[in-house]
């Protein structure tokens, strides 16, 4: 597999995660698919389709930090081609659009089920920008559940448009810099965080600064959950970094230095409350259970997209 564009693409996928949020990303790529079947000048088989979308898939499996859900599309479509030896190009796109409807309905079942650790009272903290924090603050404004908010401060695009959210859907809302929660931590009643995946090492990958404030939270007995649907969950097995790690150069006076940049911080699911999905709220145990029934699944389908399993 050509691997020179891995620094590039492993570059790209963490401005857009930290600007963006992992499911908008995902939608977007979607899209991508969609203009590439439409617009793509040069053998329009799907044999070369698949062949092309498998490569793809290839290279994001390489990619890090690996965004589960962009594979996990890939695969899907991989796979449905070889279900459908007649399918067309359209055939194709609706497929997509179908994946697209099922995206937006795994977000609102995970919504309603965040909404079940809700109360009027609630005094909630929120870290990490993700599309379905945004939708879930725009149920609760519908519903006119509106919980006391603290914005941890953090990446200021990230933080941002957390708070115009919040002043839109007429929230109550406080934001304090996520090193100086101790301050304020003991009007805290509960605190969610966006994920980016959960791995076969029984890992949380989220946005750079959550683990030390989970730690924190966890110490003062507050409930912490990650908002991870499952098709972010990571299947494989990791032999890498799980992080992208940039070496920075910085000048100061007549020297300079190197400053380590990690896009992304790496916690024991354990250390967490646990996991809002699709399909409820999780334990870390549940989400264990949960994630070995869906690997069962996946590593079928690879198997298959690979000619090993018919």
């Amino acid at each position: 597999m050509e691997v020179s564009l891995l620094p590039t693409l492993n570059s790209q996928l963490v401005r857009l995660d930290r600007t963006y949020g992992s499911d908008a990303l995902a939608v977007d790529f979607v899209h991508a698919l969609m203009d590439t079947l439409k617009n793509f000048v040069g053998d329009r088989s799907i044999s070369n389709f698949r062949m092309e979308l498998l490569h793809l898939y290839d290279l994001f499996l390489a990619s890090r930090p690996r965004m589960s859900n962009l594979s996990l599309d890939l695969q899907k479509l991989v796979r449905y081609i070889d279900e459908h030896p007649d399918t067309t190009p359209k055939d194709l796109h609706t497929y997509l659009v179908e994946i697209l409807a099922l995206k937006r309905a795994r977000r609102k079942s995970s919504v309603k089920h965040a909404m079940e650790l809700i109360t009027h009272e609630t005094k909630l903290l929120v870290h990490s920008h993700s599309s379905t924090l945004l939708a879930l603050l725009a149920y609760c404004a519908k519903k006119d559940k509106r919980p006391h908010i603290c914005v941890a401060g953090q990446d200021q695009i990230k933080t941002d448009k957390i708070v115009r959210h919040l002043n839109e859907h007429g929230f109550t809302y406080q934001v304090v810099s996520e090193y100086a929660i101790s301050h304020v931590i003991e009007e805290i009643d509960l605190a969610f965080f966006g994920g980016l995946t959960l791995n076969a090492r029984e890992q949380v990958v989220l946005g750079p600064g959550s683990a030390s404030l989970i730690s924190q939270l966890r110490s003062y007995q507050i409930a912490c959950y990650v908002l991870l649907t499952c098709n972010k969950f990571s299947f494989w097995d990791e032999r890498s970094e799980l992080a992208f790690r940039e070496a920075r150069k910085k000048n100061l006076d007549d020297f300079t230095y190197e400053k380590h940049v990690f896009s992304h911080d790496v916690l024991p699911l354990k250390a967490l409350t646990g996991v809002i999905t699709e399909r409820g709220v999780q334990t870390p145990d549940q989400a264990v259970q949960l994630f070995a029934e869906l690997q069962t699944w996946y590593l079928d389908n690879e198997k298959k997209i690979r000619g090993e399993g018919e």
